[in-house]
């Protein structure tokens, strides 16, 4: 049996205003985008519903998730549960669920079905993202041929210059990233394959070195529940995906 011990940060009695990070995937989370993206937006009507501000920091995944663990940002935006992370983190509620699938260029003539199909494919991964149990366990076994870099930006680059060949995104947020970062003639360059690795389910994840987070993530998601029964969730969720 393992004993985990944390330090427990104080908070005032009374949740008043929360920071937490966000990291750059667009339509989900952008600096570029209105009121940060689709995540965020939902995040404040939520909040607002609890009369609480949310004041928001990008940064790239591991500070975002480190800085969040060690109680120094309230929280992280945008992050799929596993068991590793229950350690350290409260989960909210379901925030936006989405497919995980395997980006590549056209010019990659690409099928897969099993893990084993992947083998010797260079594969391009995000450091602290998860991408599912399954992949996991693969990347464990040193099955698969994994470079792993500090954000998406950087993997889409290595992609459209052959240095790898895939790497598992989001359908939103590929997208958001393709048209964010090419010219039409060069998005056009890329494709996905349309089994899912997953279906991602993203959360906000409050750090447990923050006594007040046990507090803060139950009226989050008294929060969440009541913009999406009043509707809220829907209209913003369209706004971004266009559903």
């Amino acid at each position: 049996m393992f004993l985990f011990f944390f330090e427990i940060i104080p908070c005032n009695a009374k949740v008043e205003k929360i920071r937490l990070s966000l990291v750059e995937s667009p339509p989900f989370m952008s600096k570029n985008l209105e009121g940060f993206g689709l995540e965020p937006q939902v995040i404040n009507a939520a909040f607002q519903e609890m009369k609480i501000d949310v004041e928001y920091r990008f940064l790239p995944p591991a500070r975002a998730f480190e800085n969040s663990k060690s109680g120094e940002i309230e929280g992280a935006v945008g992050w799929v549960y596993t068991d590793e992370r229950l350690q350290w983190f409260y989960y909210s509620d379901e925030l936006i669920k989405a497919p995980l699938l395997f980006f590549h260029l056209k010019s990659f003539n690409f099928n897969w079905t099993t893990m084993e199909d992947l083998k010797n494919i260079p594969i391009g991964v995000v450091l602290k993202n998860h991408y599912g149990d399954e992949f996991q366990k693969a990347l464990d076994d040193q099955k698969l041929k994994i470079y792993k870099v500090g954000k998406d930006e950087l993997l889409f680059r290595m992609l459209q210059n052959k240095n790898i060949k895939l790497l598992p995104a989001n359908l939103y947020v590929g997208y958001g990233f393709i048209n964010k970062m090419f010219d039409k003639k060069s998005a056009q360059q890329f494709t996905h394959h349309p089994r899912p690795i997953k279906i991602s389910v993203y959360h906000v994840l409050f750090s447990k070195k923050v006594l007040e987070n046990e507090k803060t993530v139950k009226l989050f998601n008294q929060g969440l529940r009541e913009i999406k029964e009043n509707g809220t969730y829907d209209k913003i969720v369209r706004k971004f995906l266009m559903e």
